[in-house]
């Protein structure tokens, strides 16, 4: 049974570049002449001028072009996004087999926008993404929407614990440069929800963001290779010794891994190519 603490600690753009083009066509009048026509000075000049006027409309009504933003591990701040309103995002997930769950959520664009204009630069560690207090009310508002199906189904401490951890398993595999532009960057949870998924340090650090919520003891799992060529980020939560599975020690508690990138892997279930990486264990 994985162990569950009574409180918790509580400290809150892509932009599309749209131009239009403008086609101007001409029509020949029908007919057919023996010599060109002559036309009077007066209606050269007034053409010219007609010209003239139609190149400067057509040169500011241009699209400006985008410059494109070198890839880079930290973003600075982002360009707001400008919008106003609210977006709703539909989940829908399996737990357990063959029982189907569906939540929408509401998230302010001012909310997602104000996430992405923070700037990465100044935050040190993946763990301040699942400490920060901002979102904790979208946290525990989540929460208690989740925690009515828990009750209604009677869950056990475990089964609350998986019923969380499938629905944040079904999310997208986003990798950071698909809706960044950058090589690395560390979501907060209301990110990763906004987008419906991340990579897997986003969608870790949403998972250890709810359990903790939920008063669970957790950690970030993370996890390299000899080389520190490759890398990956899991969440681990401390269970008792009696639990059977794969789990890391950490100032003598064992953090049990989960995988949060990839539908069906149980508490304690580490996926063989990840066996032999060396781990750091990030408390929370």
């Amino acid at each position: 049974m994985t162990d569950k603490s009574g409180a918790t600690d509580r400290s809150a753009a892509t932009y599309k570049n749209s131009g239009y083009t403008c086609d101007v066509i001409g029509n020949s009048p029908e007919g057919t002449y023996e010599r060109p026509c002559r036309t009077p000075w007066v209606f050269k000049s007034l053409l010219v001028m007609i010209i003239i006027v139609v190149l400067v409309c057509a040169a500011a009504m241009a699209p400006l072009p985008v410059a494109r933003q070198a890839m880079a591990v930290i973003p600075p701040a982002e360009t707001p996004l400008a919008s106003s309103g609210v977006k709703t995002i539909e989940y829908i997930w399996e737990f357990p087999k063959r029982a189907y769950w569906k939540y929408e959520l509401n998230i302010p664009y001012e909310i997602y926008d104000f996430y992405r204009q923070i700037d990465r630069k100044g935050i040190s560690g993946y763990t301040y993404y699942v400490t920060d207090a901002s979102d904790d009310d979208l946290m525990s508002d989540i929460l208690n929407s989740f925690s009515v199906s828990i009750k209604e189904k009677r869950f056990d401490a475990d089964e609350a614990a998986n019923y969380i951890i499938s629905f944040v398993q079904s999310l997208d595999y986003i990798p950071d440069n698909i809706v960044t532009g950058y090589d690395e960057y560390p979501k907060y949870p209301v990110e990763t929800l906004y987008d419906r998924g991340g990579d897997c340090e986003d969608t870790s650090i949403l998972l250890a963001a709810l359990l903790k919520e939920m008063g669970y003891s957790v950690a970030l799992i993370g996890l390299t290779d000899d080389n520190m060529e490759n890398g990956h980020m899991g969440v681990g939560i401390k269970g008792v010794s009696s639990l059977p599975g794969d789990y890391f020690i950490h100032e003598d508690q064992q953090y049990y891994y989960i995988e949060t990138s990839e539908k069906g892997w149980g508490v304690g279930e580490l996926p063989p190519q990840l066996k032999d990486m060396n781990a750091v264990v990030m408390s929370i």
